[in-house]
């Protein structure tokens, strides 16, 4: 059994508990920003939250992605080159009074000491004097396009009205991981004075670099940020247009899986609670769902995963057929017609792994192997 499949419980068990809204790690390019944007705010659509709470979210969101954007952009040395697209990540959570948005990108060690006093000076000015600083900074006719001189940081700071985190941690002598952590409240009044945390967030890091996880999603899926996330998958650059078309066709099948016939924890749950993630190796992409599925049905899924996964390539077509004409069934979930979809179009065996939650519902794993080449 592939590593991944262990370990998806794992990461969708950390996620939830460290209540976070959605992760993205990978490639970060203006319309990936741009979908991460649109997956924010069908979240936020579904929530309490104010309209005045939703802008100044939306405009510290935008600004922590072009903060990644530009850093990502200046690594360029060669003994980085080939991690550094994958080296950012964004992750929103969401309190009791306030949300909470860390991103995360490499930048050259020798940035560390000036962006650290930067940052110690703009969490030492009040709201006034950030933006007399800020119009400073705007009108100082040395400052770089490239590095962005701090303004996004500025930016971040006045829109939040709270205090920057920040935390960097040295990967090698010539770069740093830099975390930054902004919080933003519910309410037009500053949250109380918050002990900062990083918690969870590096360790997730970790799991995803180490596993060469290059996209993680985790959340509350609906038909609306199902839209949106296929968009970010379609954005990425990972192979040929024909590799390119297949992973694409099998993610909808996968994601509306889980939209149709995923289960929820609470009924008044605006999507099924799930995870997708795709993992890079040498020769392939490996997809992998996972969500909640009621006890009853495990034996059969996991007898029609089986059945399928036996069938040779000839037999698989012919029963393909015979499910889809098969009009004594009711529905496309007793058919099974989306399990034979996502082996045909693989043209390789699907993983799964099923790990019992409560009497009711289990953890089920699905895992689809693209080759770049047959």
């Amino acid at each position: 059994m592939n590593k991944s499949l262990q370990y998806s419980l794992e990461l969708f068990n950390s996620i939830n508990s460290n209540n976070l809204c959605y992760i993205y790690r990978g490639c970060f390019t203006q319309k990936i920003s741009d979908n991460i944007i649109s997956i924010a705010e069908q979240t936020l659509d579904a929530s309490q939250t104010s309209p005045y709470v939703r802008k100044r979210l939306f405009a510290v969101l935008v600004e922590c992605l072009q903060n990644i954007l530009r850093h990502q952009l200046t690594v360029e040395s060669q003994e980085f080159q080939s991690d550094s697209p994958h080296s950012g990540m964004l992750v929103a959570q969401k309190k009791d009074d306030f949300y909470q948005i860390t991103s995360s990108n490499v930048i050259e060690a020798t940035l560390v000491p000036t962006l650290r006093n930067l940052l110690e000076k703009i969490n030492s000015l009040n709201q006034k004097e950030l933006k007399q600083f800020y119009l400073e900074v705007l009108n100082n006719s040395t400052v770089s396009d490239k590095g962005g001189a701090g303004l996004g940081l500025i930016d971040i700071a006045r829109k939040s009205n709270s205090e920057l985190f920040y935390e960097f941690q040295p990967l090698n002598e010539q770069f740093s991981t830099f975390y930054l952590h902004t919080t933003i409240p519910h309410s037009t009044t500053p949250p109380p004075h918050i002990e900062f945390n990083l918690g969870a967030i590096p360790t997730i890091h970790r799991i995803v670099n180490e596993h060469d996880i290059m996209l993680v999603y985790s959340g509350k899926l609906n038909q609306d940020n199902l839209i949106s996330l296929l968009s970010i998958i379609n954005d990425l650059h990972y192979g040929e247009y024909d590799i390119k078309k297949k992973v694409f066709n099998i993610m909808v099948e996968m994601l509306q899986n889980i939209v149709k016939h995923g289960a929820k924890i609470q009924e008044s749950d605006n999507g099924n609670p799930a995870i997708f993630f795709v993992v890079e190796t040498d020769n392939a992409l490996v997809l992998n769902s996972g969500n909640y599925v009621p006890n009853s049905v495990i034996d059969k899924l996991t007898n029609n995963v089986n059945h399928v996964n036996s069938l040779t390539d000839e037999e698989l077509n012919a029963y393909y057929v015979t499910q889809l004409l098969n009009f004594d069934i009711d529905t496309h979930k007793e058919s099974g017609l989306g399990i034979i979809d996502l082996r045909i179009k693989s043209n390789n065996p699907i993983n799964y792994h099923s790990v019992p939650i409560s009497n009711e519902l289990s953890f089920f794993t699905i895992q689809v192997t693209v080759n770049f080449k047959n």
